[in-house]
């Protein structure tokens, strides 16, 4: 059985508007890799025979085990849903369960570019791959972080971009049309790309990036393995049926 933590909220900002980061304990035997997301619930969400699902959601971990702390940035209140409402009222001192974290998107040392493509809050899932990579580069030449976001609120600029250095840079992009094009200014030929956002944003993207000649094994998503192949193989017909990119 998956080991669950009750810690509480040692500090809540507000990175814009419309998000929420909240900062928790760490729990001292809880460890974790790169790209890990995590099981976040409301305290009381399992006291039924059947865990209240409404009360649960994934999130990406924005931290290390060696930053000593654990971080969550998510939109509030999002889709209006019960677990979003409540995240919207809860403040210092109050308690989460956190459980069951796993890493879809370790880096892969391949002698690859890695490419990192994120929509709005989206980008917090890389940021531990970002640090991950700095402070370990081998078989890895460089890494090129791209957020996308219409309202142009992006979240992490500041810090990512005291970051940049050899082998390491951000771009910021305010729309689709502005991402393919600086997609369209990369080299595809051996590079790994990551990609998080929503469902749509990532079929358009798996249907440019695989219409542009990158293979499906070089295109990383933070999905389940069988929402990966869904996405993937969608994109793949598309491109077969001449449809445009």
């Amino acid at each position: 059985m998956d080991k669950k933590y009750t810690v509480k909220i040692t500090n809540i900002v507000k990175p814009d508007d419309s998000a929420r980061t909240f900062y928790l304990e760490k729990p001292r035997d809880m460890e974790w890799t790169e790209g890990t997301n995590l099981h976040v619930a409301l305290p009381g969400f399992d006291e039924g025979e059947v865990p209240d699902k409404s009360r649960l959601r994934h999130l990406s971990l924005m931290t290390l085990p060696g930053e000593g702390v654990i971080a969550l940035t998510t939109r509030v209140p999002g889709s209006g849903s019960p677990f979003k409402r409540a995240l919207e009222n809860l403040k210092v001192g109050d308690r989460l369960v956190i459980f069951k974290p796993s890493s879809r998107m370790p880096l892969r040392r391949e002698g690859k570019r890695v490419v990192l493509v994120s929509m709005g809050v989206g980008i917090t899932a890389f940021r531990t791959i970002i640090m991950t990579y700095l402070a370990d580069r081998s078989g890895i030449p460089s890494l090129t972080n791209i957020n996308v976001d219409r309202r142009e609120h992006f979240i992490l600029r500041e810090e990512l971009d005291r970051l940049v250095c050899e082998g390491y840079g951000n771009f910021w992009e305010k729309d689709r049309k502005a991402l393919n094009s600086r997609l369209g200014t990369l080299e595809y030929g051996n590079s790994l790309f990551y990609l998080v956002g929503s469902d749509e944003f990532l079929a358009d993207l798996c249907l440019f990036l695989l219409g542009s000649g990158v293979p499906r094994e070089n295109i990383v998503m933070d999905k389940k393995p069988e929402k990966n192949v869904e996405i993937l193989d969608g994109a793949e017909k598309k491109v077969k049926m001449g449809l445009p990119q």
